[in-house]
């Protein structure tokens, strides 16, 4: 896992921030997230990760409630998808407790990248289909090159102004990227590599 050292240092070179937009996801107060923001993001990176591992091996998902879901999204979304990408079902436990939540989640086009708009939410914890839920706001997707000796050291930096932390996607798509992740929300900037943000305080 990258360093929160070796991920704010590449941030800056990359896209020259000023030290007041990097994060210090430690504690409360002026330029740190809050107790609160912690505990959601780390909830949130937990999902993730489990999106991430559904992801590699996708559960069987009924065939009668896979049809009722795409049908949803053929109605609530259609084309306007991130260009009408084609979208994996998964299935992860419900953070409820019981049953289970279907996520309907973009599929690369090319090995070469990877989505990060264009994820959805189909069955919430309440266990009801619909309506889907955007966990982007965003169609970016996220190309590199494999021959970039410099890759493990990219970020790519990207703004959620929905949340003030960064939500299960942006775990779930760090963890399928070669190089490193930053969400910005706010005036705070989330280092994620491999599903993970590290936390501590950041020193420049």
């Amino acid at each position: 896992m990258i360093t929160l050292h070796r991920a704010v240092a590449a941030i800056i070179a990359i896209m020259a921030f000023p030290c007041a937009a990097i994060a210090q996801v430690h504690s409360s107060g002026s330029g740190e997230a809050s107790e609160t923001a912690m505990e959601d993001a780390l909830a949130a990176q937990a999902r993730g990760l489990q999106l991430a591992e559904a992801y590699r091996s996708p559960p069987p998902v009924d065939a009668a409630l896979l049809a009722d879901a795409l049908d949803l999204f053929a109605r609530q979304v259609g084309d306007s998808s991130c260009g009408g990408t084609a979208h994996t079902p998964v299935l992860v436990p419900a953070r409820s407790g019981a049953g289970q939540e279907l996520y309907l989640l973009n599929t690369p086009g090319s090995a070469r990248s990877f989505p990060l708009g264009g994820h959805y939410l189909a069955i919430g914890a309440d266990g009801e289909l619909g309506p889907l839920t955007d966990l982007s706001g965003t169609c970016e997707s996220i190309a590199w090159d494999p021959e970039d000796p410099q890759l493990p050291m990219r970020v790519y930096v990207t703004t959620y102004a929905p949340g003030s932390h960064p939500n299960e996607i942006h775990s779930f798509v760090s963890s399928q990227l070669p190089m490193s992740l930053g969400v910005i929300t706010g005036e705070l900037i989330w280092p994620m590599a491999g599903g993970y943000f590290e936390i501590g305080r950041a020193h420049v």
